[in-house]
């Protein structure tokens, strides 16, 4: 049974993956605040093929990218603490789909870890590391979509 567990880790990783893909396909819609992802959906489906051949995925310029957007939205007025300025809980389904995104990519990064120590490895870290900040992306985009953009 254990055996069986650990060979649904990374399945489990890629599932996730591919949901999250999905998820942010929402953000392409040009009615709505459009959100440049097709990058980030093409990294997805880069691990997602690097995995299934069994090599190891890495990609420094697409972690520092991510960083560096993150910093840059964080950086912005909109998002900086103010005393004055009063928490207006808005949201569309950009919004909405962008959180959704982030916990689904937290559960990905899970899985990535978790393969990881199963297998005393660090094949997945570039994985790992990609996740873990496109999670944070995702939740300053999200955070910065709603201050910024109308939403009904």
């Amino acid at each position: 049974v254990m055996k069986e567990i650990e060979q649904r880790i990374p399945v489990n990783m890629l599932n996730k993956l591919y949901l999250l893909n999905s998820i942010l396909g929402l953000q392409r819609d040009e009615k709505g605040p459009v959100v440049e992802v097709k990058k980030i959906q093409e990294t997805i489906l880069e691990i997602d093929r690097t995995l299934q051949k069994g090599e190891i995925w890495k990609n420094d310029k697409a972690i520092s990218e991510l960083t560096k957007q993150s910093e840059e939205m964080k950086s912005d007025e909109y998002l900086a603490p103010s005393e004055n300025r009063k928490i207006a809980v808005h949201g569309s389904v950009y919004v909405t789909a962008l959180h959704i995104a982030g916990a689904v990519c937290r559960e990905a990064k899970m899985y990535a870890w978790e393969y990881e120590q199963k297998h005393g490895i660090e094949e997945l870290s570039q994985v790992y590391k990609y996740l873990d900040q496109l999670a944070e992306w995702l939740f300053v985009r999200a955070e910065y979509l709603r201050e910024t953009e109308e939403c009904f």
